[in-house]
C-alpha cells in the first residue's frame, strides 16, 4: 500500500510489495500532472485517528479513493477485498 498526494487529496495505491509504483502510469490513469508520494506528516494528519502506520487499504473509512494494480485483481482475496471496497483498477507497476 502506497499514500500518494494529488492536488489537495490522499490517495491509496495497492500494488504488490515486490513491485515499484509507475508514478508516470498513474498520473495518466488519474488525468493529473500533480501526483507524488505522500510526506510523513501529511498521512499522519490524514489519518486523525493516529493508525496510519496500521491503516488497511480501506479507503471508504477515510473518505479516501483506493487503486488496486490489475495483477492483484486475478487474486482470489483480492476480489473479495474489492468487492467491500470497490477500487478503481489500473495497471500502475513498473515493469521490468
Amino acid at each position: 500500500m502506497v499514500l500518494l498526494k494529488d492536488a489537495d487529496r490522499l490517495l491509496i495505491a495497492v500494488l504488490p510489495a515486490d513491485k515499484q509504483i509507475d508514478l508516470q502510469r498513474l498520473k495518466e490513469i488519474l488525468r493529473t500532472t500533480d501526483l507524488r508520494m505522500a510526506t510523513e506528516g501529511e498521512f499522519g494528519r490524514f489519518f486523525s485517528d493516529g493508525k496510519a502506520e496500521s491503516t488497511s487499504p480501506l479507503g471508504d473509512l477515510y473518505n479516501t479513493e483506493v487503486y488496486v494494480d490489475e495483477c492483484l485483481a486475478e487474486n482470489e482475496e483480492i476480489l473479495h477485498f474489492a468487492s467491500l471496497i470497490w477500487p478503481k483498477v489500473g495497471e500502475f507497476c513498473l515493469k521490468g
